[in-house]
């Protein structure tokens, strides 16, 4: 599926917010231009903290998460909660991709 297609999804259930896993790949950063442009609130994961300082410079996300800190889960899953996601667009395989499934907001 594009990111194009991706965000339209999202767009249509008239989602407000959205996690986006690896968001400082080019995948991700594609789809955070087009969230961007929806007005969808990203809520973003990376890997480290230069790419969480070019995330914020380049377009000036609120809320992103530093999976390498031992300690992101329970922020995560408050703001996940906050902004009442009902999407993780995954960008990469691996195990944080269920550890971030079951910190989001059911329903």
């Amino acid at each position: 599926m594009t990111a194009i297609g991706m965000v339209e999804i999202v767009s249509k259930a008239r989602s407000r917010a959205v996690v986006i896993t690896a968001a400082a790949s080019q995948l991700g950063k594609m789809m955070i231009r087009l969230f961007v442009r929806k007005r969808i609130t990203v809520i973003a994961t990376v890997r480290s903290e230069s790419q969480e300082k070019d995330l914020r410079d380049t377009f000036g996300l609120e809320h992103i998460f530093n999976t390498s800190d031992d300690e992101f889960l329970p922020e995560l899953k408050k703001t996940c909660k906050e902004a009442r996601v009902k999407y993780m667009l995954e960008c990469i395989g691996g195990s944080i991709c269920g550890k971030l499934m079951s910190n989001l907001p059911k329903g």
